[in-house]
């Protein structure tokens, strides 16, 4: 019962349809797996197979572009799963957001060796006086 409450406080806290805004006009589009395995633009790769052999059965992407690094984060979900959950407005907004987290990640990773580039140089310029 304590944990049914909280569930609802926390689900009433969240506006599903103002935090899906954004992605409104990028719904995700899920496809089967060995639809795509199938489909002759689509890399061969081991890995590919693998995937769909452990149980996946879905494949969406969401790509990022975040201060000039591009990707896409590619979601897996099992055959069973519920179309129904795939395409809930929360669930989309969640999957957008983590791959826009991803990216922002990503270029920090990026920003962040860049200074520490530029910081060892004025170490090393520093010593060498």
């Amino acid at each position: 019962e304590i944990k049914k409450t909280r569930f609802q406080n926390l689900k009433s806290s969240i506006n599903p349809t103002a935090s899906a805004k954004p992605y409104k006009d990028k719904k995700l589009m899920w496809r089967d797996l060995q639809t795509l395995l199938e489909d002759p633009d689509t890399p061969k790769t081991p890995r590919m197979a693998l995937l769909e052999e452990a149980g996946f059965g879905q494949v969406s992407g969401v790509s990022f572009d975040v201060r000039g690094h591009r990707g896409i984060v590619l979601y897996f979900a099992r055959s069973t799963v519920s179309h129904k959950h795939l395409k809930s407005p929360e669930n989309e907004a969640y999957l957008h957001a983590a791959a826009k987290l991803i990216g922002e990640q990503r270029s920090i990773t990026e920003i962040s060796k860049a200074s520490l580039l530029h910081k060892n140089q004025i170490c090393t310029a520093a010593c060498r006086k």
